[in-house]
């Protein structure tokens, strides 16, 4: 999702001429983000009743852009809303919850084992050490109708064709999930707490204090930050029970699995982009190479035939010097001389001394020289001459 950079001027200037709703449209937030945003960044906002002044032809005042002080900013970073994908929308199943646990399934028979004599936390809610199996945190007095709540889920989920399992996940991290159209969806049920307020008194102080206790209504909960267009809590009423509500519940996992399937799609896709984008790269610095070394090897063979040119010159006029020929020395000097000069000279042979223009398969850069230390470029020239080490 991309971000949105909004700067102390460019907003000012938008702000007092035209109204906030329709900037805020413009980059996709609500006008009250936009008005925090302002409130941030320092900049003052038309009051309650500007336009229909102006509209109406009256004379309204529009502030200066007052300097920056305290804790406002040049600049602040919005995220427009996640769009909601249309992923389709599964038919509510019907699903019974069972009046009795007679054969629960694995990972229900699991997670009651771990809830069966938990200790319970400052919230009333029974809470199992290094818990591995379903995420279930209600009171004691709510444990059966919860467990039975959750049995009739994972049943209803596997006659769909999904399943509920423990799934891998960060770090070796192991953990029961729904998986559902091959995407694991957390989920979990709760019993929120009520706070209440107590005054402890004792001879030194006084002092206020919290209790909660559970209130009896469950919810059920999806855990994953990810908009499906469906509610991702779902609380008890009076009037409607929680047991009347894990169809709405399923359809809401199903509608955020497709949502976690086309974001992973989605990144794979990215993923593949990226590394077509880095081996294209590869193949434009590797080419690039090739075109180097062509030109370094260019003008080696130039040098290499202009070198032997000038040997076969100078030989040529140690030949036509009658001095130079007199011994069979000087002779076989001039021979061996008029051979180096051959094999220098890269025409001279039978090879091909023609490049590929495009780099073949098997070529590889040549390895870079590894750089000279200060110290010995430095110092070289006291070796040279035999001078002392001197640190």
């Amino acid at each position: 999702m991309s971000e949105i950079y909004l700067h102390r001027d460019e907003i000012y200037k938008q702000v007092w001429e035209r109204p906030m709703r329709q900037i805020a449209q413009d980059y996709g937030i609500s006008d009250v983000g936009l008005k925090k945003a302002c409130r941030r960044l320092g900049v003052p906002t038309p009051p309650v009743g500007f336009w229909a002044k102006r509209e109406a032809g009256k004379k309204v005042r529009v502030p200066p852009l007052p300097p920056l002080r305290g804790e406002a900013r040049e600049c602040v970073v919005i995220r427009p809303p996640e769009a909601v994908p249309d992923v389709g929308e599964l038919p509510r199943p019907e699903v019974r919850v069972p009046k009795r646990l007679d054969n629960p399934h694995p990972i229900v028979r699991k997670t009651l084992e771990e809830l069966k004599g938990a200790p319970v936390d400052d919230y009333g809610r029974a809470c199992p050490r290094n818990p591995k199996g379903l995420v279930v945190r209600v009171s004691p007095a709510q444990l059966s109708r919860a467990m039975r709540i959750v049995e009739a889920l994972v049943r209803a989920l596997e006659r769909l064709g999904a399943k509920v399992e423990m799934t891998p996940r960060y770090r070796d991290e192991v953990k029961a999930a729904a998986v559902i159209e091959g995407e694991p969806v957390d989920f979990s049920i709760w019993e929120p707490s009520g706070r209440k307020k107590v005054r402890i008194e004792n001879r030194w102080s006084s002092y206020d204090r919290f209790t909660y206790t559970p209130h009896g209504r469950l919810e059920l909960r999806i855990d994953e930050y990810v908009a499906s267009g469906k509610a991702k809590t779902i609380r008890e009423q009076a009037s409607k029970p929680i047991e009347a509500e894990i169809g709405r519940f399923i359809q809401s996992m199903y509608a955020t699995a497709r949502v976690l399937k086309a974001r992973r799609l989605e990144r794979e896709e990215e993923a593949r982009r990226r590394e077509e984008r880095q081996r294209e790269r590869e193949r434009i610095e590797r080419e690039e190479a090739y075109q180097e070394w062509l030109r370094q090897d260019l003008v080696r063979l130039a040098r290499a035939h202009e070198e032997a040119n000038l040997v076969r010159t100078f030989l040529a006029a140690v030949q036509a010097d009658p001095h130079q020929c007199r011994t069979d020395e000087q002779r076989d000097w001039i021979q061996w001389a008029l051979g180096q000069a051959e094999e220098l000279d890269p025409l001279s042979g039978d090879g091909e001394i023609s490049r590929c223009l495009l780099p073949p398969e098997d070529w590889k850069p040549p390895a870079k020289a590894a750089p000279v230390s200060a110290v010995s470029t430095d110092h070289a020239w006291l070796y040279s001459r035999g001078a002392p080490w001197r640190s």
